[in-house]
């Protein structure tokens, strides 16, 4: 069953001002706007046409991508033994948050966001307890 449309996307979309996609995510976006390229395009032309601050893109061990209209910041990600994965996207999320509305540099927040990610994909489950 398939939970989404163009239409819902398209809708959230123009509700929102920061986006946070995974790889996988991304390339579905594209494929559903008829957008083709490197992903840091089709970030340009989302963040353009749908006026976003900032978009997070998420790229499991390859890190992450933080682009915004005047700036593209990479971070390489962590290394880390991975135990599960779940929750790291989720914990990303939640730094990157607190970063935004904190006003943190975004070299800090996309730091703060792989540690606490990368946290979380050393244990099992979605949370960092033991």
């Amino acid at each position: 069953m398939q939970y989404y449309s163009p239409e819902l996307i398209n809708d959230s979309l123009l509700l929102c001002n920061v986006l946070k996609v995974n790889s996988e995510e991304l390339s579905k976006i594209g494929s559903m706007f008829s957008l083709s390229g490197e992903p840091e395009e089709t970030l340009s032309i989302l963040c353009e046409k749908y006026n976003l601050r900032l978009i997070a893109l998420t790229k499991g061990s390859e890190g992450s991508v933080l682009y915004t209209p005047e700036e593209i910041l990479y971070h390489p990600g962590f290394k880390v033994d991975v135990c599960d994965t779940v929750g790291a996207g989720d914990a990303f999320t939640a730094a990157l948050t607190i970063g935004v509305l904190e006003g943190k540099p975004l070299a800090e927040i996309n730091d703060f966001a792989n540690t606490v990610a990368s946290l979380v994909c050393h244990y099992n489950g979605a949370t960092a307890t033991d």
